[in-house]
Order: C-alpha cells, then structure tokens, then sequence
C-alpha cells in the first residue's frame, strides 16, 4: 500500500516547485491573511492555518520547537485536507475511490493523523459516503443512501439495477450482501472493436 506522500505532486518543475514552497515557508501566508481579521474571526482560524500541516506525530511542517501536538481542529481540517486531495483527481494523480482512501488513511494513524479523530470522521462519512455509486455481492448495483455509524462499512444501500425497483437495503442487516467496491461514473469505459472476418476486409 502506498503512503498518504501520493498526494504531493512527484516529477517535472511541479514537483520541484512543491519542495520550495514547503521548505521556504509560503504555506504561513494563509495564517498571515487570517491574523488581519483575527479581531472578527477569532484567533483559532489563524491558528488552523499555520499547524494544520504540521501532523500527529509533530514530524510535519512548520517545525516547531514544542511537544504540545496541534489544536484538534487543526488536526480534523488536516483529515479533510488530505480526503480532498486523495479523491480529487489532479494533473499529476488520478482521483482514488472512497475504500482505497480509506486503506491508505488508515495506515496512517497515529503518525499523520489523530487517530481518534479519523475514527470518528469515517464514522460519519462512512467507507462510501452518501452518493457514491457501489457494486454489491449479489450482482446487484446501488447509490449510498445513507452511512450506518456503527459499522462505516455497511451503509443503507438504494438498488438501481440490474432493475430500478427503489428497494433500499440496509447492509448492517442483510446477512452476506457487501459492497465489492465504488464505481466511478465519470471513468473512461474501454471498448474492444469487433474483429472483422477475412472476407469482410476485401
């Protein structure tokens, strides 16, 4: 499995540009900008900016020279930020489907991410969140209706086919039904071309 590293940007000038931008400091400047209203905004978005990169286990970005680990809210917007950035698809990466997400932030805990937190958000977004479009076991093909927060990987699943009937099955209770995985409907579908016969090439 890879490392949640996926997410940066990893040949050409992007990629030396990215190592500048986080060694040189130019990720403080959103803090910067959000100091300026701090007597509006409060100071917790200031600080939001400034650590949110800087990961559970304080090996992350800016350095900084105490043991106290970030504000919780820096370390949930950390969570979203890395989400984001897996399951949109980029010049540089293609977008990841929500189990691969899962997998690849889980192996994460404790060191990029809070653990008790990324617990508590996949429990509210589940495995697939809500509109996700999923293959079942049975052959049987769904959208993600709702999540299930005792068990993220068995949400309340809306039947479309292989026939549109509005059935809606709640996996937590279905016995052996399980989603095999997502299906992403903005992929490109390749299509074999039929082979042509010899005598249809005169």
């Amino acid at each position: 499995m890879r490392s949640i590293s996926i997410c940066a940007p990893r040949s050409g000038r992007f990629s030396t540009s990215w190592r500048k931008t986080a060694s040189n400091g130019l990720f403080f400047i959103g803090a910067a900008i959000l100091d300026a209203y701090k007597d509006t905004l409060g100071v917790l978005p200031v600080l939001v900016a400034y650590e949110h990169h800087l990961r559970y286990d304080m090996t992350g970005y800016p350095r900084s020279p105490y043991t106290r680990r970030p504000h919780p809210a820096s370390m949930m917007v950390s969570i979203c930020d890395v989400y984001d950035a897996l399951a949109l698809k980029r010049s540089y990466k293609n977008d990841y489907p929500p189990e691969k997400i899962l997998d690849v932030m889980m192996l994460e805990r404790g060191k990029i991410f809070d653990p008790e937190l990324l617990e508590k958000f996949f429990q509210f977004m589940g495995a697939w969140p809500v509109g996700t479009l999923v293959a079942l076991s049975d052959g049987r093909i769904g959208v993600v209706q709702a999540v299930n927060e005792s068990d993220a990987m068995r949400p309340c699943v809306r039947v479309i086919a292989p026939e549109n009937t509005g059935e809606t099955v709640d996996l937590s209770g279905s016995g052996t039904v399980r989603i095999l995985r997502s299906i992403n409907p903005h992929s490109k579908i390749k299509t074999r071309r039929p082979c042509r016969r010899s005598h249809d090439r005169k």
